[in-house]
């Protein structure tokens, strides 16, 4: 009876985890428009035309919740998803030349390697850095402004770190960085 009590729990959460990860995740589309438009992996896309040109008050007037965007075409990233933060510019650098982008000798950091999957049933692991990114996963995996590829297939939850692992081995303990491994 003792040994039935033990293993219940364990298939318990086995069955209720297992439909999460429906074929293993060996990898992410790479080089995409995104990435274009950033300095380096994981950085803030540019803000690919001039802010003061347009007279915006905000940011917002264009890239908030139930805005309509005139140019839909060149449009990105149309929604923020961080409507909250209202400097936009102390992340997003504005392109200040008539080139979209200017040549230099800047040689970003390779992008990390997506590890595969140990088994199909275990959640997958985070593909980026965390450092730098508060642990708002929804700021891009929730909402209308995440791409299909990386919306989570389990809906919203409070802790994303509870069950998905880094690939760096960073640990986040509210909000700071307290370790990480090779």
């Amino acid at each position: 009876m003792a040994r039935i009590l033990t293993v219940l729990p364990l298939l318990l959460v086995l069955l209720s985890c297992g439909d999460q990860a429906k074929e293993p995740v060996s990898s992410t589309p790479r080089v995409t428009d995104r990435e274009t438009i950033r300095g380096y992996h994981g950085a803030p896309p540019v803000i690919p035309h001039q802010v003061a040109a347009l007279g915006r008050a905000n940011c917002l007037s264009c890239h908030g919740p139930g805005q309509e965007r005139p140019d839909q075409s060149r449009a990105l990233a149309a929604l923020t998803p961080h409507p909250e933060w209202r400097n936009c510019q102390q992340c997003h650098v504005e392109i200040s030349t008539d080139d979209e982008f200017v040549v230099n000798v800047f040689v970003p950091l390779p992008e990390p390697e997506v590890l595969a999957m140990e088994t199909p049933f275990l959640p997958p692991y985070i593909p980026h850095r965390i450092q730098d990114r508060d642990g708002h996963c929804e700021s891009c995996h929730i909402g209308p402004q995440a791409r299909p590829e990386i919306v989570p297939n389990h809906g919203p939850r409070d802790n994303c770190r509870q069950c998905h692992l880094s690939t760096y081995g960073e640990t986040m303990e509210f909000g700071t960085k307290v370790a990480s491994f090779p």
